[in-house]
């Protein structure tokens, strides 16, 4: 088994939200674009590093994210990346 971590682009979570919101690109227009997404959503862009990185989000940023996903994204579709309420 490796030490290393998986890269955040290649979570399961990553990949939701590139999926999810396909105009939110970086310039190049290949990528997720992190710091817009963030700045969309009204948190720092180490915000939503810290949820890729780790997989794993708030319940306050699950429901940012199903608000400003337009309905492409359900709570059922997040629920599995919320951490429970009084756990890191």
């Amino acid at each position: 088994m490796s030490d290393q971590k998986t890269p955040f682009w290649e979570t399961d979570l990553y990949k939701l939200l590139n999926a999810s919101f396909p105009k939110i690109r970086t310039e190049r227009g290949d990528r997720f674009d992190v710091y817009r997404f963030a700045d969309m959503i009204d948190v720092s862009a180490e915000t939503v590093y810290k949820w890729l990185r780790s997989d794993r989000l708030t319940p306050r940023g699950a429901s940012r994210i199903v608000g400003a996903s337009d309905s492409r994204i359900k709570p059922e579709d997040v629920s599995r990346f919320v951490i429970p309420v009084g756990q890191k």
